[in-house]
């Protein structure tokens, strides 16, 4: 490994160390952080077009994965209600589910970092939609769209999931069994769970 390769690896590393301290000890103010900064785990915010791009890549790879492994012959998302961990800034993903004909779509994550600037979403939104050639306004597919921020808000909305999904997201949770666990009585007998993990905002 060369010099500056080390000396990168040695920076990156001691940057996430404290940072992942940070957060453990005061998430809010790690959240706050990450808005201020527009960090969105992408690898950087980017234009509408290149998180559509983003966006609409991380739902087919889902749907490849489901082909490749046997789980669904077509359309993954049509009829199943989703559940997304750690949906990130956007509700893109969501937007593409209700798209894709999914029936209803439900997020779970420690905090809601959902971007609050309306340009910034809307722009990726109708970027998603005319590439899905979707007449539907984006706030009429993710009306009932809902976040839970706790395992026990999880539970007592009472619903089911059919499809679990998330991206970039296991790698940031410190107790996997307890996150599976919150997962499994939220889940169908016969639900189908896809995972990645990119390590993109690492």
């Amino acid at each position: 490994m060369s010099i500056s390769r080390s000396t990168w690896a040695v920076r990156t590393f001691a940057y996430h160390a404290a940072y992942n301290a940070f957060a453990r000890a005061a998430p809010r103010a790690a959240m706050a952080v990450q808005r201020l900064t527009g960090d969105t785990g992408r690898g950087g915010r980017g234009g509408a077009r290149e998180s559509a791009d983003y966006f609409t890549a991380v739902a087919d790879d889902y749907e490849v994965v489901a082909r490749a492994s046997g789980v669904a012959e077509r359309e993954l998302f049509a009829g199943k209600r989703v559940l997304e961990l750690g949906p990130g800034d956007t509700r893109a993903v969501a937007l593409l589910a209700r798209a894709r004909r999914a029936t209803a779509w439900e997020g779970f994550d420690a905090f809601d970092i959902q971007s609050r600037d309306r340009r910034y979403v809307a722009a990726i939104y109708d970027a998603i939609l005319a590439r899905e050639g979707e007449t539907r306004s984006a706030s009429e597919l993710l009306e009932g769209c809902i976040m839970h921020t706790s395992a026990d808000a999880l539970a007592r909305a009472g619903r089911r999931f059919d499809l679990v999904l998330s991206r970039a997201v296991l790698e940031h949770v410190r107790d996997l069994g307890a996150l599976f666990a919150s997962v499994a009585s939220v889940a169908t007998d016969d639900a189908v769970l896809i995972h990645k993990i990119d390590l993109r905002s690492h």
